[in-house]
């Protein structure tokens, strides 16, 4: 919206400059403001409790430990998880470097803003727990983190009705009427509150989590 008055000023100054002969032309004219390319976060900071993590990393499968963990300690996006190739992690500087994400459609590609492509550090948790997974990890062409059982890219029904419901289930988190309390995606806001409970700079989280707005 801020950026939309400023353009619109603007506009209206390059005309009124146009008529008195002082520009040649509105060079403002054809700009606009393309809102899609900003980052839509649709449910706010939704946070899953600390004790409810704890519980469900003692009860989740070796299998699907480290994708579990670096959601809830990396704060990536489950598209970014599903895209995520060992390339990208870097266990000298601890890092995890956020340069692609898969779609619905199983293609990989660039994340979605300019604000996506961001390096998020590693916690020695997160750390050696992607590095035993990868010595474990089902191998394939595209060297995803967390492939398929076949090795290639997973799935998006894989997170959540493999993983995330039966996990809820055993753990004796689901609502009474069934449903999740949170999504597996909200795993990634429980990294954003330790990072700020730890003292963080906000704008620094801002910029690991990929957000458009510090609010």
């Amino acid at each position: 919206p801020t950026a939309r008055k400023v353009l619109t000023s603007l506009k209206s100054a390059l005309k009124d400059a146009q008529r008195r002969g002082k520009v040649a032309q509105n060079v403002a004219l054809p700009v606009g403001i393309d809102s899609r390319t900003e980052e839509r976060e649709d449910d706010g900071a939704v946070i899953p409790p600390r004790e409810h993590l704890q519980i469900l990393l003692e009860k989740v499968s070796d299998a699907w430990r480290p994708v579990l963990v670096t959601a809830a300690l990396c704060g990536l996006r489950p598209s970014e998880l599903r895209g995520l190739t060992w390339e990208h992690i870097d266990f000298d500087a601890k890092m995890v470097r956020v340069r692609q994400r898969a779609d619905s459609r199983q293609r990989l590609g660039p994340v979605k803003t300019r604000r996506g492509n961001r390096d998020v550090p590693m916690s020695p948790l997160a750390l050696n727990t992607l590095r035993a997974w990868k010595l474990a990890c089902p191998k394939g062409e595209g060297g995803f983190v967390f492939p398929s059982t076949t090795g290639g890219m997973m799935h998006i029904p894989s997170l959540s009705i493999r993983l995330w419901r039966p996990l809820l289930k055993e753990c004796g988190l689901l609502n009474p009427d069934g449903t999740p309390p949170y999504h597996f995606k909200h795993l990634r806001h429980c990294a954003a509150s330790f990072w700020i409970k730890a003292g963080a700079n906000p704008k620094w989280v801002q910029r690991v989590m990929g957000h458009s707005s510090i609010r």
